[in-house]
């Protein structure tokens, strides 16, 4: 009875024509062998327990350790068994476990555009993200090449130069979700005959876009996984955007990857101040 919840069952059923109130104590000894040797609610035998109109019963009250009123004894055809409210000071327990505040790091604001992207468009059953939110999408992904400047190497840049066709694309800005608003720029690509995109477009920033985080997803799954800098951009880098890049892009982006300190310090740069550890800097 202490559980607030107990206190708010308003249901009650009877077993062979026995009335029971919801919280009753369960028959013991020689109670139980009278009922029918069983004690299982029936869900047929659900029923919702009559008003009884004050001109119809009365009752008598006393009061508990807690002050509170209860009945003790109603004339008529129930048997009612006291049950009190529950105190209001007690704690109550929350209906789902709290998650631990996120400790900011560099990647924070990049996390929280993104998740606000895709808020309110992930299919709950398949878990497959159906739409996403263009505004915090694009703030996100600027978030997460200033992100990646702070880093060195401006690794930064090859997201950036994509974000601005995203900017610039002839697309509807009155379209919210991102895919309609892809699907708004279609006609733009009628100058290559639908044969490819038009290279100063939203689908061609789009494309590369993907195949960028795409690399810098695997990156920062090597980090967290124990290679250093070097070798953990040479395995992504190899999964990824080498089977995209052509022979002066790959040279460009191997010399970017260069410039980018030691794991340690990488770390220790994406950490911050915010007091980030463990999984929260990745």
């Amino acid at each position: 009875l202490a559980n607030p919840l107990a206190c708010c069952l308003t249901t009650c059923g009877h077993r062979r024509g026995r009335p029971q109130v919801a919280g009753s104590p369960v028959a013991t000894g020689a109670e139980a062998s009278s009922e029918d040797e069983t004690s299982e609610l029936d869900v047929e035998d659900v029923q919702v327990a009559p008003v009884i109109s004050s001109q119809e019963s009365s009752a008598d009250t006393e009061q508990t350790p807690l002050g509170q009123q209860v009945v003790t004894k109603l004339t008529g055809d129930w048997d009612l068994v006291p049950l009190p409210a529950a105190p209001q000071d007690l704690p109550r327990i929350p209906s789902t476990p709290q998650a631990s505040p996120r400790r900011p790091s560099l990647l924070t604001p990049a996390l929280l555009g993104l998740e606000a992207a895709v808020a309110g468009h992930v299919d709950v059953a398949s878990g497959r993200v159906l739409e996403l939110d263009r505004v915090p999408l694009i703030e996100g992904l600027v978030a997460y090449a200033q992100a990646l400047d702070a880093l060195g190497g401006g690794m930064g840049g090859f997201l950036q130069t994509n974000i601005d066709k995203l900017r610039k694309s002839k697309a509807d800005a009155s379209l919210i979700g991102f895919r309609e608003w892809m699907l708004s720029e279609l006609p733009v690509h009628a100058a290559n005959g639908y044969r490819g995109y038009v290279d100063d477009s939203a689908w061609m920033a789009n494309l590369w876009v993907w195949w960028t985080m795409e690399f810098f997803v695997e990156f920062f799954a090597q980090l967290y996984g124990g290679l250093d800098t070097k070798p953990g951009a040479d395995v992504a880098y190899k999964r990824t955007l080498y089977n995209h890049h052509n022979f002066i892009q790959r040279a460009a982006f191997s010399s970017a990857v260069g410039r980018l300190p030691s794991r340690q310090n990488l770390l220790q740069a994406i950490r911050g101040d915010g007091g980030a550890e463990g999984p929260d800097v990745l």
